[in-house]
């Protein structure tokens, strides 16, 4: 006679086989969804939408574009410790061109590394709006304003989609070898919403730590490394990390005033004089919105500070056209650069500021 197996046993075995089935079902689910999100993510149109939508929507987006030969979108230039740079020789400044020294600086000549005797050195750093997008290289503030103190050098190393890290950091690999006397922070909104890890490509980037910045995402990726991570990548977890995404919720404001000390206090231990301009982003000098964060508590004693929204209203008043597209127009920089110049004036003797004998080139009209 065959004798059952005990009801406790068999109740045992079916609550195992019921959990191998709900594990079975759950693994299933999970792959038919893998599957089902690398078919939506191979499909431009979505792949598009994406960006924007957090460090992790964007770099997908990037990414589903594979990268070639270091360059992103054409006009950047991967770089380990930057997480990009302008690449030298003729870039598309979106319909104007514009010229890269070897050094990535916005020129057409090449500078020494020793500063020129009776020459003051004005360093510019900034993204889009400092490097002159839209504009060619003689409208930029930096050409401007090299023309405006015509004893004054003026290097641009504006890079376009920089953040405030980005600027801080190219100015401590990059701004202290050539011995500036002036230093320009250029601040647009955009710049302070660039503190995640991601935003036109993988970034060096801090974090706020106990009061400490601590520096991560370096070194960055080169494409062949980001595009293989990609494809290997679990879209269900980009899709998580999309919805979860920290940096996307936190308040950058707290970042960014950290950064911003940090960058002027580097500038005072270079032995230059930090300045801080702050320009508007489209029309938001109708609106001065944004003006606390702007100076982020930069404005300090011993610190310049030229705030330039009140001459692109009067001008704006006066009908003048102060952007070409998104970034500013000829008239634009002509602004900025007679206010930082106003501002070294005060600040100097005309000789030593560089300042040209006699009259200046004449105001926007």
């Amino acid at each position: 006679m065959i004798k059952s197996p005990p009801m406790a046993h068999r109740s045992r075995s079916s609550r195992a086989r019921a959990l191998a089935t709900r594990a079975a079902l759950v693994v299933a689910a999970l792959l038919a969804a893998e599957v089902l999100l690398r078919a939506l993510m191979s499909i431009s149109w979505v792949t598009d939408r994406l960006s924007g939508w957090s460090a992790v929507g964007t770099r997908i987006s990037v990414l589903s574009r594979s990268p070639i030969g270091g360059r992103i979108d054409g006009s950047r230039a991967v770089h380990p410790t930057l997480g990009w740079t302008n690449p030298s020789g003729e870039v598309d400044a979106i319909g104007a061109t514009a010229h890269v020294n070897a050094r990535g600086l916005r020129a057409d000549r090449e500078y020494s590394i020793e500063r020129p005797a009776g020459v003051t050195r004005i360093e510019v750093f900034g993204d889009s709006f400092v490097f002159g997008t839209e504009v060619g290289d003689e409208s930029t503030y930096c050409g401007v304003l090299e023309r405006i103190l015509p004893h004054a050098e003026v290097l641009n190393f504006g890079v376009p989609g920089y953040g405030l890290d980005q600027m801080m950091l190219r100015f401590q690999e990059e701004g202290v070898a050539f011995h500036p006397d002036i230093v320009v922070i250029g601040i647009v909104s955009p710049v302070l919403g660039r503190t995640g890890n991601f935003t036109f490509w993988y970034k060096p980037y801090f974090e706020l730590e106990a009061g400490t910045l601590v520096l991560y995402g370096v070194p960055v990726p080169s494409p062949a490394e980001a595009v293989s991570r990609q494809r290997y990548g679990l879209r269900i977890l980009d899709v998580a990390s999309m919805i979860l995404d920290p940096v996307s919720q936190r308040d950058p404001a707290p970042l960014n005033r950290a950064i911003l000390l940090r960058f002027l206090a580097e500038i005072r231990a270079a032995g230059a004089q930090p300045m801080i301009v702050r320009s508007p982003f489209l029309d938001e000098y109708l609106r001065d919105r944004g003006s606390s964060e702007g100076f982020l508590g930069g404005c300090q004693p011993g610190v310049m500070c030229v705030d330039t929204f009140p001459a692109f209203a009067e001008a704006h008043a006066r009908g003048v056209s102060l952007t070409t597209g998104v970034h500013f127009s000829p008239a634009g920089h002509r602004i900025v650069a007679e206010a930082i110049a106003e501002e070294i004036r005060g600040r100097r003797p005309a000789a030593q500021a560089g300042e040209k004998e006699g009259p200046t080139e004449p105001n926007v009209r």
